[in-house]
């Protein structure tokens, strides 16, 4: 149902060869496949990254030569290198269905770097600015379509047709179709895909390509695959890591990415996963990924509430970071706490045992139990007794825990922002997440006195 079938079928019939068809039982079970291409040894093969991967992982090797076309989703650095170890031929191909089957095409060199190529005869492509003016060499823009294959647009959608096939900024007359992609041109004439524009996410003020972080996960040679969303957590976002791998050691892929990328940029969890969800055109579920129940790995027992008040603060925690299965001697950052989240469960355990809770406590008691410890004194809540808090690891002198990198110390509040008309406002976008900042213009930093 898809617009690859054109190619898939008409290609290899209009210039006298054969389509071999797998049924749907060899396409879902990669030991059948490889027997499928075995038996029928076929000269060119069509497939996504992920089905690529699959084969891989199970351990085909190309024995039969297979020119191998490979689109539909980004292909990753370990699959290039896995068709260069066995001597492919390798076709990386690029297009939406937007504007018909592919637009781009490059052959990929053992060793060269990826690309998507260059346009195809009939198609013309663009890397445009927010102005819609070309960006140039090597600035990364919105990837954008015209040419003959330029579809009319969506049927019985007129808004969402408007919103993404435009008129062309650059040709009177004519129209381009925004893929939502981010490239850049390289001095060879080629085209380099950078990700998704909307994969671009905005956490605590700080805008993160989640591709990036992807890209350099799988630069560690034990990662196979990666994948990184940001889910949502009660109005805060937090970066979570899927990982293919083996071995899986997710305190190792943390100090590799804490080597490469800023600090906000680590994801709070790494996580572990067999395979990834995929949607009914085969490719990753995203969606689905950020929807999961975070699981955590676990390196040392987990202990599980002991009194009402333990119950009653898992439960928070539990909410809050969506993750079930807490130890009461877990840390608040150490399991996906941020600054912003401190804030929210501080406010909440204030309200749920009317006590005085803040923030900067979390850094005195962060686990369960601490906590509980500290609200049973005998100026605290009234309850049951709880066991004594197990003694927290100190950092060596000099150092400071891994979470600090994440941290905010609220000292005093006395400012103006532009989205809060007072502290209240500030505070309280602060606890959902929200930014609230502008840039100024060089006159209104002249009248505030700056130089």
């Amino acid at each position: 149902g898809f617009d690859i079938a054109g190619l898939e079928l008409f290609l290899p019939l209009i210039q006298g060869g054969t389509c071999c068809l797998c049924s749907d039982e060899e396409v879902a079970d990669v030991e059948q496949l490889k027997l499928a291409i075995a038996r029928s040894r076929p000269a060119i093969m069509q497939a996504t990254p992920t089905m690529w991967a699959m084969l891989a992982h199970a351990g085909w090797r190309n024995e039969e030569r297979v020119r191998i076309f490979c689109g539909g989703e980004p292909l990753p650095t370990s699959l290039k290198a896995f068709f260069d170890q066995t001597g492919s031929e390798v076709w990386n191909l690029y297009g939406p269905t937007e504007t018909t089957i592919w637009s781009t095409v490059q052959r990929l060199a053992p060793g060269a770097p990826i690309t998507v190529g260059r346009p195809i005869a009939n198609t013309g492509v663009w890397v445009l600015t927010g102005k819609g003016l070309c960006a140039p060499l090597g600035v990364p823009g919105e990837l954008c379509i015209d040419g003959a294959g330029l579809a009319a647009g969506y049927r019985n959608r007129p808004d969402l047709t408007a919103e993404v096939f435009v008129e062309h900024p650059l040709r009177r007359g004519e129209r381009l179709y925004r893929t939502g992609d981010l490239a850049r041109w390289l001095p060879e004439g080629e085209i380099e895909h950078l990700g998704r524009l909307d994969f671009q996410v905005k956490i605590n003020g700080f805008r993160i390509e989640l591709g990036e972080i992807e890209r350099r996960m799988v630069e560690h040679p034990w990662v196979q695959d990666c994948v990184v969303v940001a889910k949502e957590l009660d109005g805060a976002r937090q970066l979570i890591a899927y990982v293919i791998a083996s071995p899986f050691d997710a305190t190792a892929f943390r100090t590799h990415l804490a080597e490469r990328l800023t600090p906000y940029m680590v994801p709070a969890h790494i996580l572990a996963i067999d395979a990834f969800p995929k949607t009914a055109n085969g490719k990753t579920d995203r969606k689905a990924l950020a929807a999961r129940d975070i699981q955590l790995q676990r390196n040392r027992e987990q202990r599980l509430p002991q009194t009402e008040l333990e119950r009653k603060l898992m439960a928070i925690w539990q909410e809050l970071l969506q993750i079930q299965k807490l130890s009461t001697t877990d840390g608040f950052f150490e399991v996906g706490g941020s600054s912003v989240l401190a804030v929210v469960l501080a406010d909440r355990i204030g309200q749920a045992f009317d006590v005085p809770f803040t923030a900067p406590e979390l850094f005195k008691y962060p686990s369960v139990q601490a906590i509980a410890a500290h609200l049973a004194g005998p100026t605290k809540v009234s309850v049951e007794e709880v066991a004594p808090t197990e003694p927290q690891p100190k950092s060596e002198a000099g150092e400071m825990p891994a979470y600090y990198a994440d941290s905010l110390a609220i000292v005093g509040i006395s400012c103006q922002f532009a989205d809060a008309k007072d502290h209240r406002d500030f505070w309280t976008n602060l606890r959902e997440g929200k930014t609230s900042g502008r840039f100024l213009t060089p006159e209104e930093l002249r009248a505030a006195g700056v130089p």
